[in-house]
């Protein structure tokens, strides 16, 4: 049964139809006030709920009596204002998934794993500092969601989550994880992004199943431990924005498809790269990397995510290497921008060929072909007086002399009124 009561009095003839119907399902969603202490006592009373869904009701707490819910298998309280579940919430021993996500829980019951039937356990978007230890008897639990939090640290009990197949711990404050977290043996996605970690524990190793580890946004991570490198069913891996940069033996993960690397520091590809076969994408954003050729051969990459695009398999070469000719037949438009960063106005200017339309003093006002990119090329040419150095700038393309683009790269002022104040 599904229902959206405006009012409190409709309110009231749901649950009364609930009732005398002996529903097992309810699915309410109340969004003009705070629900009813008065409704809510009457839904415990409907004993062959074995699914509840509250989310979005505005509920700030919870009866004691909802423990009256035997039956009680689903039960979603999602974004609501609860700041505590009672003491009683624990006797609903038969919940096997629970949504308490996008509230305002600052603890938990201390008897919380009596919920040992558990196999969802959602509890991201609240205020949680810490989870009690009794949470090591869920042992039925595969999915344990607590994302955006103020978890400094986790319940040495966790490792008894045998059955765990997914955990997620992201926006919190961790700096560690504990030291037996490789028995989670089942564990196939673990992530834990944007916390304070330092180091991560060796025994990373022995988490045999795991597939995915997304660990962005963890600065002061330095390395990898050498153990996780015989984790052979790794499929993602997320790295980004930390200082990770200790991966000569990622050949090891031979099921890799995804490596994320987003400002890492990374200077150059390791040679080992080049064994990653099942390869699908790998980002490489703000990283200082002048040749990406050792992944030319990979069987089955498709995306290299550089420099804010997805570069073409003929881009994947020592930066040295690119033509400025490619200028000419490149449709993509951010490519082209890319193309001309790398390339450098100098070597496009050489190899492309150029027409000088004006010249001023030192400086030569020279226009390339309107098809090498969106609109005409103007480039500003500049030759040091003190170093001799050839510099060349792109100007406007309304530009029509080089005196007047030599004021616009002075931002309106003119070289002689330099002169004069300096």
């Amino acid at each position: 049964m599904e229902a959206s009561p405006d009012t409190i009095e409709e309110l009231e003839r749901v649950i009364e139809q609930a009732r005398i119907d002996r529903v097992s399902s309810l699915t309410i969603h109340f969004y003009q006030s705070m629900f009813p202490s008065k409704c809510l006592d009457n839904i415990c009373g409907l004993i062959n709920l074995t699914e509840l869904d509250l989310s979005s009701c505005n509920i700030e707490a919870l009866p004691d009596k909802i423990d009256n819910l035997v039956s009680l298998t689903y039960l979603n309280l999602r974004e609501n204002e609860l700041t505590y579940l009672p003491q009683s919430f624990c006797n609903l021993a038969n919940l096997s998934a629970l949504d308490v996500g996008q509230n305002q829980l600052k603890t938990l019951p201390q008897d919380i794993g009596d919920l040992c039937q558990l196999k969802q356990l959602l509890l991201d978007n609240n205020r949680l500092t810490y989870i009690p230890e009794s949470i090591g008897n869920m042992t039925n639990l595969e999915y344990f969601c607590c994302s955006v939090n103020a978890l400094n640290m986790l319940p040495a009990s966790i490792h008894k989550l045998t059955n765990l197949r997914e955990l997620h711990l992201s926006r919190n404050r961790l700096k560690e994880l504990p030291l037996t977290i490789g028995d989670l043996s089942k564990l196939v996605e673990l992530t834990l992004n944007e916390n304070n970690l330092v180091e991560l524990p060796n025994r990373m190793g022995d988490l045999s199943s795991l597939e995915c580890l997304n660990i962005n946004f963890n600065d002061d991570l330095t390395s990898l431990p050498e153990s996780i490198f015989k984790i052979t069913e790794l499929k993602e891996l997320s790295l980004n924005e930390t200082r990770i940069t200790n991966l000569d033996r990622i050949s090891t993960f031979i099921n890799l498809e995804e490596l994320q690397l987003r400002n890492t520091g990374l200077t150059e590809l390791p040679k080992s790269f080049a064994s990653l076969s099942s390869l699908v994408w790998i980002g490489l954003h703000d990283n200082p990397l002048t040749d990406l050729s050792v992944l030319t051969n990979l069987p089955n990459l498709r995306y290299v995510d550089f420099l804010v695009t997805i570069l073409p398999p003929q881009y994947w070469t020592k930066f040295s290497e690119w033509k400025a000719e490619w200028l000419l037949i490149e449709k993509n438009v951010e490519i082209r921008r890319v193309l001309i960063e790398q390339v450098g106005y100098e070597k496009i200017y050489a190899e492309l060929g150029a027409i000088e339309i004006d010249s001023w003093r030192e400086y030569e006002l020279i226009k390339i072909d309107a098809s090498v990119d969106i609109e005409p090329i103007l480039l500003l040419k500049m030759i040091c007086p003190s170093t001799s150095h050839i510099h060349i700038l792109r100007v406007p393309p309304d530009m029509t002399s080089a005196e007047a683009a030599i004021t616009w790269v002075n931002h309106g002022i003119h070289p002689d009124d330099i002169a004069i104040q300096t």
